[in-house]
């Protein structure tokens, strides 16, 4: 179910695609896209659809040139939300190594993407998980319950808001 959309909105639905095999130069059909909606100017209900595909490369170059920049930063932002749950998760079982890692490894990723493509937002990105980075390294083992929880709900909030 997506919101209301009125004039000027925007929505943004990330659903990941796996390419099947096949040679390269040839198109793989991936999805058919269908949307019904009500059009509430016209008063009446309508309906859109689209054939989603892609062309095969056998370079890797021609694969990375071929990265819409948008949908890159939106999927980055998007794992930087899953990223901070996932080391909501880890500490919640105990495992502060493993969230550790978690963060470092895509606050890094979002440093050199937030570098590479000169974005200020991958690297508000970076700096917001390079602080749950310091928090947990430097001080998770010294709060108490009360305090982990706060920190626990304020990563899930963060990567919910991500997620967004």
């Amino acid at each position: 179910h997506l919101p209301t959309f009125r004039r000027g909105d925007q929505h943004v639905i990330l659903v990941e695609l796996e390419v099947p095999p096949g040679r390269a130069g040839t198109t793989a059909g991936l999805a058919r896209v269908h949307l019904d909606y009500k059009d509430l100017v016209r008063r009446r209900n309508g309906d859109a659809e689209v054939r989603v595909g892609a062309v095969r490369v056998a370079d890797d170059t021609d694969a990375v040139a071929s990265v819409d920049r948008t949908v890159k930063r939106t999927v980055l932002a998007f794992q930087a939300g899953e990223a901070l749950q996932r080391a909501a998760g880890a500490l919640e079982g105990g495992d502060r190594a493993a969230a550790l890692a978690t963060l470092r490894e895509r606050r890094e990723l979002l440093e050199v993407a937030a570098e590479r493509w000169r974005d200020p937002r991958l690297a508000r990105d970076a700096r917001l998980l390079a602080r749950y980075e310091r928090v947990v390294d430097r001080a998770w083992a010294g709060f108490g319950p009360d305090g982990q929880r706060e920190l626990l709900l304020a990563m899930g909030w963060f990567g919910d808001r991500r997620m967004r």
